[in-house]
């Protein structure tokens, strides 16, 4: 088969839930495009594909994968959707690529942005999990497979049926009762955790202990797993976790505006950082050239302070660093600090103002380093 409907059928990209993905162009337009295809006969399976058409084709958000057509053709059904390049989060993850923790909410925040939009549009995604997150080659979030979406209007699931991903699933959805948006609250709240620490909140071995973690106890705490990481977003990951709903964020909307705090939080924290440092670099600055006798003889000392003056500098260019970056300097300042007195047998008062100053910020952000 190299047709189906109007596209001209690629190569095979992946498979979904309900079908095969493909590679497809629309010889009309000249775009590329994604065809899933559904493969089931059963007629429920079927229901739920063109609901899934349907639920994300009322959707226009940039964080939600665009859907162009739905169609039939010799009675296979197909949905036409924007073509992405890149990777799934679960992927990414599995892969251990390296991210920031600036990075990891930008995802959360764009996938809550998403959600949001959709929710205003009455769709209940109900199946959030790393898979079903798109992180592009440009940097763009997209959240896919509306396969289990619940529009409020509709009633083609009944209470009582079990239909999610265990590690992501709500209580409410794990005991088969009806659902409603703080049910994604509590799956993006379960994503969130493990882009953050790095493992899934709840690790059952099989299915039954999972639902067991998911109804009964709760995810290692934050601190444990990535010391250093901001307080403030732990406490907003486990609120979306908790078991009662009620007790979750109202919204993904307030979620979302949670998130966004964290990230202001952690900008205005490194605006901090970096002001402390440009100060702790003139402070040095100005004891190097109360040195300058003493490092025409002794090599040493010239290589402390160059080693200095290279962490200390921050080029106009380097306005983004990481948080974890900057930690990292001031690890490296510190040591050369205590070489630095080490080597003029007295306490560098200057500098060590600026350092205490330094780490009192970070200590302000939950870890001194």
């Amino acid at each position: 088969m190299t047709k189906i409907g109007k596209y001209d059928l690629l190569e095979g990209i992946g498979r979904g839930a309900m079908g095969v993905v493909w590679k497809a162009r629309d010889p009309v337009l000249g775009r590329l495009v994604a065809l899933k295809m559904i493969e089931d006969p059963d007629p429920e399976v079927r229901t739920r594909f063109v609901q899934e058409a349907r639920s994300a084709g009322k959707l226009s958000h940039g964080n939600i994968v665009t859907i162009y057509e739905l169609g039939e053709d010799r009675g296979r059904f197909y949905i036409a959707m924007e073509f992405l390049e890149g990777e799934d989060l679960k992927t990414k993850l599995a892969s251990g690529s390296p991210m920031t923790l600036e990075e990891k909410l930008y995802i959360m925040t764009d996938v809550a942005s998403g959600l949001a939009h959709a929710h205003e549009m009455q769709v209940i995604h109900r199946d959030i999990k790393p898979a079903n997150i798109f992180v592009t080659n440009r940097g763009e979030v997209k959240v896919l497979d509306f396969g289990l979406a619940h529009v409020a209007s509709n009633r083609i699931t009944k209470t009582g049926a079990v239909l999610g991903t265990p590690s992501y699933m709500s209580p409410e959805q794990v005991r088969g009762l009806k659902v409603d948006r703080r049910s994604d609250v509590f799956s993006l709240g379960a994503v969130c955790y493990e882009l953050a620490c790095g493992r899934k909140a709840f690790p059952g071995a099989t299915v039954a202990q999972t639902f067991y973690q998911i109804l009964h106890e709760q995810p290692a705490p934050f601190e444990e797993l990535v010391p250093g990481t901001s307080a403030g977003l732990g406490a907003v990951v486990s609120r979306a976790m908790e078991k009662n709903p009620a007790a979750r964020q109202a919204s993904v909307d307030v979620l979302l505006h949670d998130l966004r705090r964290c990230r202001e939080s952690i900008d205005e924290k490194k605006r901090e950082i970096r002001s402390e440092v440009r100060e702790h670099g003139a402070a040095v600055a100005k004891l190097r050239r109360e040195q300058e006798d003493a490092l025409e003889t002794d090599p040493e000392l010239e290589s402390i302070f160059s080693r200095l003056e290279a962490a200390l500098t921050l080029e106009p260019g380097e306005s983004l660093h990481p948080l974890d970056e900057l930690r990292g300097r001031w690890e490296r300042i510190q040591a050369d600090e205590a070489l630095l007195s080490e080597r003029l047998e007295r306490e560098p008062q200057s500098p060590r103002k600026a350092s205490t100053r330094l780490k009192g910020i970070f200590s302000a952000f939950g870890k001194s380093p």
